[in-house]
């Protein structure tokens, strides 16, 4: 009796360039992103990042924070704020902290901040 490949097996195989092309076009894509990121920006005089929608943020001494490019408010105590930035969040620890300003793409948060963190960089500031 001769065995004769699985029907998922043959597919994988037929399919298998398919698939190789698809990830050479994504890295293509990327790659044309990034180019036009960085034109962008050199051209407009705005970093890389905001263009991208990276978070930036600006600390003015302990006592203000802006955050552009937020997501959401996760936690708000007067002690503890936590924002969404997307895959990564970031947590100010503080006291008699305030969220001043809120818009849809910028927060400012004041008070005596302590600390500052960030989840899913292994980093604390």
């Amino acid at each position: 009796m001769v065995k004769t490949p699985s029907k998922h097996k043959r597919n994988k195989k037929e399919l298998n360039p398919l698939y190789s092309y698809i990830k050479v076009t994504e890295k293509e894509r990327k790659k044309e992103y990034e180019q036009f990121l960085e034109h962008a920006s050199e051209s407009l005089s705005i970093p890389k990042d905001v263009i991208a929608g990276q978070p930036m943020i600006h600390l003015n001494g302990n006592h203000s924070i802006r955050v552009v490019n937020y997501r959401s408010v996760e936690e708000y105590t007067t002690e503890l704020i936590r924002l969404s930035l997307g895959k990564k969040h970031m947590e100010i620890c503080g006291k008699q902290l305030l969220i001043e300003s809120l818009r849809k793409e910028e927060i400012i948060i004041v008070g005596n901040i302590l600390n500052i963190s960030f989840e899913g960089l292994r980093q604390t500031i």
